[in-house]
């Protein structure tokens, strides 16, 4: 407080409260968005890296993270996936991507398992979640962690278990939108002493 820092790094630490299983985000971007009068918006993004945070010019930042372990995970089934892709829409030639996913998605095999390996990597579920945030900063050498609680409901996760289908069909180069969910961080109740 009240001090000008250089922000090395930013993670994020999220634990379901249910069972105590615990993920790892990392900064991998920071996002810009520009609005227009008629409505529509572009979203730009820019490579992390460290910065000067002021007390004479507050900036709010809007940073994209990932979870890097599980995002290793899933890219064996998509690059997977992707390999059967190209070699399923050589052959369909003109025959419109669109198409030709619909049959991909039936086709079975590697393209069955490797799904069935992406939704099974998806850790959501209904319940409540602590969120972490660590600010670590340079000069001086210090981390400053700040915390909240989250709920995730049964339609919130039925939204996100559709992510798997549109993880494929980035895999395959198709147009997608991923689904997002919103929920409200609350402070956590204190520790019991």
């Amino acid at each position: 407080m009240h001090k000008d820092l250089f922000v090395e790094s930013i993670q994020l630490a999220v634990t379901k409260l249910k069972d105590g299983s615990h993920h790892d985000f990392d900064w991998i971007v920071f996002r810009a968005g520009k609005f227009s009068s008629t409505g529509a918006s572009e979203v730009t993004a820019e490579l992390v890296s460290g910065f000067l945070l002021t007390r004479a010019q507050p900036y709010r930042y809007n940073v994209l993270f990932q979870d890097a372990t599980t995002q290793q995970e899933m890219r064996r089934h998509i690059d997977d996936i992707r390999g059967e892709w190209t070699k399923t829409l050589l052959p369909a030639g003109a025959t419109p991507a669109e198409a030709v996913f619909k049959g991909f998605m039936g086709k079975g095999g590697s393209v069955t398992d490797g799904y069935v390996a992406i939704d099974r990597l998806l850790y959501w579920e209904a319940g409540r979640y602590k969120l972490e945030i660590i600010v670590n900063t340079t000069r001086p050498d210090q981390s400053f962690v700040d915390a909240w609680v989250f709920d995730l409901t049964a339609d919130d996760v039925k939204s996100l278990r559709l992510n798997p289908v549109i993880i494929v069909r980035e895999a395959c180069g198709l147009d997608v939108t991923y689904n997002f969910v919103y929920p409200a961080y609350q402070e956590p109740e204190p520790e019991p002493e």
